[in-house]
């Protein structure tokens, strides 16, 4: 019997899903509600403040940088000597999601490039809605509030589209800690979602909104419970966003915290779902400092346990969480400025806003957890399926052909995650078998997901060793790519093998 190799695919996205609706093995989905597409959220918070930044100073009027005043911060600017080009950085860290802090009206500030920008690297933006608009309703200007509330998400929405950067509306920051109102951030919440309406966004199509709110105990039975109550409080006593049933469809709770992943851990699936049992929630700033944790590998260490703590958890309304922050800010004092990825020092580069003012472009140096996320986040497993012919001769002197199957999980270098895998092989015969994890083949007529497996586990292993009939073989490999704990059922990683046998 001779036999040779014919080809190989690597596939990946929603192969599998194809795959196993033409074989029929696959069971239907429901979609799921909007909110829990976050679910899994691998973020950075993220403000690039230059270093001669200070607050009030002419050209930093405010300190919002994402837009085409400071495209060479977080893009490429054409006209500077040089770009710093942060959020195609991002991608190759493995950001998916960034949460930002300061968002001016677009008379001031275009921010369309920079939302552009983060959209062609597939990154996820939750715009803010910042303090300072939040207060105004404190201060008697709720006409004069709603009017910018409009403006900002006016910019968002084309035709009653929302621009496909924008995954989500933060509403202030610890709120309750800079002494603004909860009744003030319901009426900001209720201006972001009437805005939408009058520019057309559908109620199906409406952003989540979250209120990220500081992990203080304030009375309450755990930290943040109390703040997160005051808040939902305030949105059932608003009228109109009870009239939007807004807490079941738009609203996602959300946290500040510096504490370790174990305190995290044990509030995602203890204290949080039983105060709000149906709520949606992420971690909106999460991790140290490097001075705390004495050094660079302490932080990283503290930051890897907190981000696997959010999307690890039990609790499936756990969507994620975004690492405190993407560069250190030097503008500030102490511990408060060494929460970064990155240090931040000056350089001779420099750019131009708009009207030709000069800001310096300063150096991004990564720090150890920079590179630690790199590998946890880049390092999600990647399959690989190899055959190598072997021809062997039998006693009778008549040759024969068998082939070796071998499966490699992390082609990029991983740290110990698990992941749901399939490794089915399908005959001539249409006959579907799947491996089971004691190594024996086993014939099925319905896939289903194997035991969660450490990636090590099929590095380079033979999982195939004998001869096949005659005919056309598949051999299909796949597995979901968060790896965390979190699955996302639209994204697998897919190689397939297609060996023909004459």
């Amino acid at each position: 019997m001779t036999s040779r190799l014919r080809k190989r695919f690597n596939w990946s996205g929603v192969v599998l899903f194809s795959m196993f609706l033409v074989i029929g093995a696959f069971s239907s989905m429901a979609m799921a509600d909007k909110r829990a597409n976050l679910v899994g959220m691998r973020g950075v918070a993220y403000s690039p403040t230059p270093t001669d930044y200070t607050p009030g100073k002419p050209i930093y009027s405010d300190s919002d940088f994402f837009n085409d005043d400071f495209t060479a911060l977080w893009g490429n600017d054409k006209l500077a000597g040089y770009s710093r080009e942060d959020i195609k950085t991002m991608s190759l860290l493995g950001v998916e999601y960034i949460r930002l802090y300061d968002w001016n009206t677009p008379s001031q500030r275009n921010h369309i490039p920079f939302l552009d920008e983060c959209n062609k690297y597939g990154i996820k933006v939750l715009v803010p809605i910042s303090n300072y608009f939040v207060g105004l309703y404190d201060q008697g200007k709720s006409s004069q509030a709603d009017g910018f509330i409009k403006d900002i998400v006016g910019e968002l929405v084309t035709s009653g589209k929302i621009h496909a950067a924008v995954a989500m509306i933060t509403v202030g920051n610890e709120p309750q800690l800079n002494n603004l109102s909860t009744t003030a951030v319901a009426s900001a919440i209720a201006a972001v979602v009437n805005a939408q309406g009058q520019l057309g966004v559908t109620d199906a199509d409406m952003l989540p909104i979250s209120v990220p709110e500081d992990f203080g105990v304030y009375g309450g039975p755990a930290p943040g419970i109390q703040r997160l109550q005051n808040v939902r409080d305030a949105i059932v006593a608003n009228t109109y966003l009870s009239g939007k049933n807004f807490l079941t469809t738009m609203y996602v709770a959300a946290m500040n915290t510096s504490n370790p992943g174990t305190d995290v851990t044990s509030w995602l699936q203890g204290a949080f779902p039983t105060a709000f049992p149906d709520d949606y929630v992420f971690f909106a700033e999460m991790g140290s400092d490097d001075i705390t944790q004495g050094g660079q590998t302490g932080q990283a260490t503290f930051d890897i346990a907190a981000w696997e703590a959010a999307t690890g958890s039990s609790n499936k309304k756990a969507l994620g969480g975004c690492i405190f922050s993407y560069t250190d800010q030097t503008w500030k004092q102490g511990t408060e400025g060494a929460f970064g990825m990155n240090t931040k020092t000056a350089s001779s580069y420099s750019a131009k806003t708009k009207t030709g003012q000069q800001y310096p472009v300063d150096t991004l140096t990564p720090k150890t957890v920079f590179t630690k996320f790199q590998d946890l986040w880049k390092g999600s497993p990647v399959p690989k399926l190899t055959v190598a012919e072997q021809v062997r001769v039998s006693r009778a002197g008549a040759s024969s052909s068998s082939y070796k199957v071998h499966v490699s999980v992390h082609e990029r270098s991983a740290v110990g995650r698990n992941a749901e895998w399939y490794l089915i092989h399908i005959t001539p015969l249409g006959e579907t078998y799947q491996l089971e994890m004691d190594g024996t083949w086993a014939l099925v007529d319905t896939i289903t997901p194997s035991a969660s497996f450490s990636i090590f586990t099929f590095n380079d292993a033979i999982v195939y060793d004998g001869e096949l009939t005659k005919g056309t073989h598949i051999f299909i490999l796949a597995i979901d790519p968060f790896v965390n704990g979190t699955k996302d059922t639209d994204q697998w990683e897919v190689a397939i093998e297609i060996i023909e046998v004459e």
